[in-house]
């Protein structure tokens, strides 16, 4: 049986909250939404609030929920629940958990809109080229085998399966607008 896990887009000022997961935890140096592990008998509403308070230090009243997002999100150690929140609180006056969150920055809705997400095969070192640097050093720490997302954003490097929801929320914005 799949462990679980929960992970949130929370927008605020028409910007999608984004963390750098610091170095000394798994996937240390990683572009992630905030999120975590469902602990026995919680609900994975629960555990998100949870999560996005130890995070982000954001607490149930300061979020509006959204909603549930339906997407599968493909993982092979979990099952993955999402969530879609808003916030009026500022990415920037977030006092975040500094053990697990290197930094916290903004992707503007406006720039996912109309992003390139591309596909990346890695099969070897040269396929890295022409990568900035952030992405070189996340995908490098795994053997080269595997086909993932990607989008490089100002000087942070996004990719897996953080890549994968954005593409879809990208995909669902465009639909609203046509």
């Amino acid at each position: 049986m799949k462990k679980q896990a929960a992970i949130a887009i929370i927008e605020s000022d028409d910007a999608i909250i984004l963390t750098k997961r610091s170095a000394q935890i798994s996937q240390g140096g990683e572009v992630s939404f905030p999120g975590g592990k469902i602990e026995a008998q919680e609900s994975p509403l629960n555990a998100i609030y949870r999560e996005i308070e130890e995070e982000l230090g954001l607490k149930k009243a300061q979020l509006n929920f959204i909603e549930e997002l339906k997407q599968n999100f493909s993982h092979p150690k979990y099952e993955i629940y999402g969530f879609h929140f808003s916030t009026q609180e500022k990415y920037f006056d977030l006092s975040y958990d500094k053990n697990e969150i290197a930094k916290i920055f903004t992707l503007p809705i406006a720039n996912l809109k109309k992003a390139d997400i591309k596909i990346l095969n890695y099969r070897n070192q040269k396929d890295l080229d022409g990568l900035n640097d952030d992405l070189k050093q996340q995908i490098q720490k795994y053997a080269p085998s595997f086909t993932t997302r990607y989008l490089e954003y100002q000087e942070n490097g996004i990719w897996g399966l953080t890549a994968e929801i954005l593409a879809q929320y990208q995909l669902n914005l465009n639909k609203k607008e046509k």
